[in-house]
């Protein structure tokens, strides 16, 4: 059987459909399943031995250079395509498609479950009869190899770092809008040290480094120096993250590890910490979530307005084990 999987462009987005990816490959362990993204996403999926090719694809080419890659992937006769990008792909391409959110919605607003509830209603409804695991399936898509492995504890064995015994710390964000304070960062740090024993290691890419660099906190720094195959092994051997809105909070919700994340103009209930997996601050700004690319005020009090006290209490009650149920 032959699969097309159409995701989407930015890497924490391409993360959220990932749940939709396991499914479709715990219902056809024998397909060759082809991924098509944007080129920011490649680093997710080339040599993931979970999938069979990727296609790195960019929305901005011409439209010759769209019809040439539509009449390469229609020579490939697609048994499905599924297409959670919404694109002429997905309309034109494969005996069956998953290509529209049919049925009711879920319950929940988050991304992630409205991923994966539309590629599980799709796959019932072209395969009546399928029996699919319930709940979130297991994370396959984002694949750590045993090099990955190694070189994470190469890392942690250089700065004198245990597994269980630090956090991680990611305090970029691709949009400065979603950016909590670095002196912020910086006290929370301090505060888990003192209250926990817990060492932190500062991460994000490398366009993040003058944000990590800023916090002055002491604190191991691994900006710029982690794949995000890389980064989920950091932080499974983590005990919790503390971050922005940003994909690397996607990366914990998908492998179930515990986040504290501040959030501002964002929706928390469409993008903050996977169900049950984590707790989101806010504060009650009347302008928030606003979803805008740029602040229209003088100061961002979604964001500057949120104290370092309710960012630890949040991450007290992860740390002891009482995490609420969010969605």
């Amino acid at each position: 059987m032959k699969i097309l999987f159409v995701t989407l462009s930015n890497i924490g987005d391409v993360i959220l459909t990932l749940p939709g990816l396991d499914l479709v490959r715990e219902a056809f362990p024998g397909a060759e399943i082809t991924v098509l993204s944007s080129p920011r996403a490649s680093g997710i999926f080339t040599g993931n031995p979970s999938i069979s090719r990727f296609i790195a694809y960019n929305k901005h080419v011409s439209l010759a250079e769209d019809i040439r890659l539509f009449l390469l992937l229609q020579r490939e006769r697609f048994d499905l395509v599924i297409d959670l990008r919404g694109t002429l792909f997905g309309l034109l391409l494969g005996k069956k498609r998953i290509n529209n959110f049919f049925g009711p919605r879920p319950a929940s607003r988050h991304f992630a479950a409205r991923h994966l509830y539309k590629v599980r209603y799709g796959l019932l409804r072209n395969f009546p009869g399928l029996r699919l695991v319930e709940g979130m399936p297991k994370p396959a898509s984002l694949a750590a190899n045993l090099q990955d492995e190694r070189y994470i504890d190469q890392l942690l064995r250089e700065t004198g770092l245990e597994p269980g015994k630090f956090v991680v710390v990611s305090p970029g964000a691709r949009s400065s809008l979603k950016r909590w304070p670095a002196e912020s960062f910086s006290v929370c740090v301090t505060r888990l040290s003192e209250e926990y024993g817990l060492r932190s290691v500062l991460v994000g890419e490398k366009e993040d480094a003058p944000a990590c660099l800023a916090t002055g906190a002491k604190a191991a720094d691994f900006c710029g120096k982690t794949s995000m195959a890389q980064l989920a092994c950091l932080l499974k051997k983590s005990r919790l993250l503390l971050t922005n809105d940003s994909a690397n909070l996607h990366c914990a919700g998908y492998f179930g590890v515990p986040a504290v994340a501040i959030f501002g103009p964002t929706d928390e209930k469409a993008y903050g910490p996977w169900e049950g997996r984590g707790i989101a601050v806010t504060v009650p700004a009347a302008c928030r979530p606003c979803m805008r690319a740029q602040c229209v005020f003088p100061r961002r009090a979604c964001m500057e307005d949120v104290s370092v006290e309710s960012v630890m209490q949040a991450a007290r009650k992860l740390l002891t084990g009482t995490l609420p149920m969010l969605y």
